[in-house]
């Protein structure tokens, strides 16, 4: 009798602390599933504005950064790596944004719309460079080279997040209130002189493009024969380098040729970023930049010598739709 219940008292001691570790699992893993399905907190209506990422210009970057603290990617839309960091980058401007506090800024720069020197002066020679400024000070993020060096597949927002976290942390910015700061910025716009005060028309202030908005096909190594000998008869084809300043002068026009032809549909119009398809400009014989080549089925008829405008490209692909009109009578 005596060793069936210590036998009894001894299963009751273990079976008990059994029975209460499952139920707090149980309750560990109902709680888990009630995190995952409780949804966020909206984003609160004076942080709508920095749920995308800002689109900085050469005529404000420093105006902008001189205040607070940001993360700024310089792209280069031709970039195919720049291309798959833009969903990203608008991840992270949204995720900042729920956060529902301005602990930093989320913005763009495109370098080949550079008017000045202004990615040699932060020394960014390679797409997509991130640098962090702090009230002006910068130094460079490095997530993504540290990821390419490290040969990880994938990087996602939380990645720049948690280094904007921690670099935040360690070096605390000083005490910076945005409030404030935008209220300064408002005024020094207010103070600039309207030059158009003495009509009665407002003036119109353009927003930004976003730099991955890009009318343009832009080619590669893979895609350059497959896609000039199809879609359109008739392509024109810019081989280019973002620090050449003929070439920034030109994307204006080049962009808006685009524009137009994706609506008129006569010709295609493509670019060729050489410092990152360089097999492919020696392969072409591409050795200056600009350099604007026509080509007709396939194949290469002509390279363009005359004025980048959109009335002088658009009269190279008549003059010569003309000629092979005339040689197929």
């Amino acid at each position: 009798m005596k060793k069936i219940v210590i036998i009894f008292a001894i299963f009751i001691l273990f079976l008990v602390p059994l029975c209460f570790a499952s139920e707090q699992q149980e309750q560990q893993v109902q709680q888990g599933s009630d995190t995952e399905n409780e949804e966020r907190a909206p984003i609160a209506p004076e942080m709508q504005k920095y749920s995308k990422p800002y689109v900085l210009t050469y005529q404000d970057f420093h105006k902008q950064t001189l205040f607070g603290v940001w993360l700024v990617a310089f792209v280069s839309p031709g970039c195919p790596a720049c291309k798959s960091l833009k969903p990203v980058w608008d991840e992270l401007a949204e995720e900042v944004a729920h956060l529902n506090k301005k602990e930093y800024r989320v913005g763009i720069f495109d370098c080949t719309k550079d008017g000045g020197t202004l990615c040699e002066t932060y020394s960014i020679y390679s797409y997509p460079s991130f640098m962090y400024f702090d009230n002006s000070a910068y130094l460079p993020c490095t997530v993504f080279s540290e990821a390419r060096k490290n040969k990880e597949a994938n990087v996602n927002w939380l990645s720049f997040h948690n280094w904007m976290e921690n670099r935040i942390k360690n070096h605390p910015p000083y005490n910076f209130n945005w409030e404030k700061a935008e209220k300064a910025l408002a005024k020094i716009e207010a103070a600039k002189p309207d030059i158009t005060t003495h009509t009665l028309e407002q003036k119109k202030v353009e927003q930004p493009e976003d730099p991955f908005d890009n009318p343009v096909t832009v080619l590669s190594l893979n895609n350059f024969e497959s896609t000039i000998q199809s879609t359109f008869d008739f392509w024109v084809v810019k081989f280019f380098a973002p620090w050449c300043g003929h070439c920034k002068r030109m994307v204006a026009d080049y962009n808006d040729l685009a524009r137009t032809q994706q609506k008129e549909k006569h010709f295609g119009v493509a670019e060729v970023d050489c410092t990152i398809e360089k097999e492919l400009c020696e392969k072409l014989s591409v050795y200056g930049f600009p350099t604007i080549k026509l080509y007709y089925k396939g194949k290469f008829v002509k390279d363009h010598k005359g004025p980048r405008t959109i009335t002088a490209l658009t009269e190279l692909v008549n003059d010569e739709r003309a000629k092979k009109y005339n040689d197929e009578l």
